[in-house]
């Protein structure tokens, strides 16, 4: 995930033990504006549906994805990263 992040131009940091993200503005809006099947594929996400959400400190969120409304399973993963200069909370739903 790293090399594949840094091929992209995202850079990777923080401590030893702790993966850190830095988003580029423009590169996440250039994500969100993609069509839902190749976000997906960018992803590399087969078998399940998923939900994006970045929430930055005083903005409002930036979602994309499809909603689990009337999901089986669903797995949540949350990170916090960086995001225009700021934290933000990133959060991923895969859900079937």
């Amino acid at each position: 995930m790293i090399q594949r992040g840094k091929s992209l131009g995202y850079k990777c940091g923080g401590k030893k033990e702790v993966l850190g993200v830095i988003l580029p503005k423009e590169k996440t809006d250039s994500f969100v504006a993609l069509d839902y099947n190749i976000q997906k594929d960018l992803l590399k996400i087969i078998g399940f549906d998923f939900y994006f959400i970045l929430a930055p400190l005083n903005e409002d969120p930036i979602t994309t994805g499809e909603y689990p409304t009337n999901a089986s399973y669903v797995v949540n993963a949350e990170r916090i990263v960086t995001y225009n200069n700021n934290p933000a909370k990133l959060e991923l739903r895969l859900w079937k």
